[in-house]
């Protein structure tokens, strides 16, 4: 049985909204627990899930708050039956909530965290003037991407018998991962 390493970009977590406790995100903790999986994470993914988490939850919240400081709904803050329901959300709680299940999924996957460090830089800048994936006409500044392509790639020359493998939609991504030898999936539903 192959062990699959797994990098899944922060345009996959965005598009599935976080749903940590979804089916897709169940079965990779289930194919993780009898050691078909891991999850493969840096800090640039990382730090843009958490951040966008963030964004999201605050826009999220300050749009639920304004509905139920509506004045059709003022009258109901006091009575019994609604009194939970329309009780203004805490951005901070919520926030804390999906970060702290973004945490637990990668645990549960006994991730793997791979360095940025080391990465060649020299290819990414060269990569940039050259304008190659992931650096494109639309998307001329993707150094987080480029970052992120280089740490995969660096990995996989430790990575013994692995079959590493990349979950994105992201379309430079993916054609700079055509000549690497790493796999590709356009979701989770796919890799599965």
């Amino acid at each position: 049985m192959n062990l699959y390493e797994v990098l899944i970009d922060t345009n996959i977590y965005d598009a599935s909204n976080y749903s940590f406790g979804s089916p897709q995100y169940c079965k990779l903790v289930e194919l993780s627990s009898i050691g078909y999986v891991k999850i493969l994470i840096n800090s640039i993914v990382e730090g843009e899930v958490l951040r966008h988490i963030s964004v999201r939850v605050k826009d999220a919240v300050k749009n639920i708050n304004e509905a139920l400081n509506d004045r059709g709904i003022s009258p109901f803050r006091h009575e019994e039956n609604y009194k939970e329901l329309v009780k203004p959300f805490d951005r901070q709680e919520m926030t804390t909530l999906l970060e702290t299940r973004f945490s637990e999924f990668l645990h549960q996957c006994g991730f793997l965290r791979i360095s940025t460090n080391g990465i060649d830089t020299e290819r990414i800048v060269q990569d940039y003037f050259a304008q190659n994936p992931p650096f494109e006409t639309q998307k001329p500044d993707e150094f987080k991407d480029a970052i992120i392509l280089q740490s995969l790639i660096e990995y996989k020359k430790s990575s013994g018998d692995s079959v590493i493998c990349a979950i994105t939609n992201d379309k430079g991504f993916k054609k700079a991962l055509d000549t690497t030898g790493i796999v590709q999936y356009d979701d989770i539903s796919s890799f599965l």
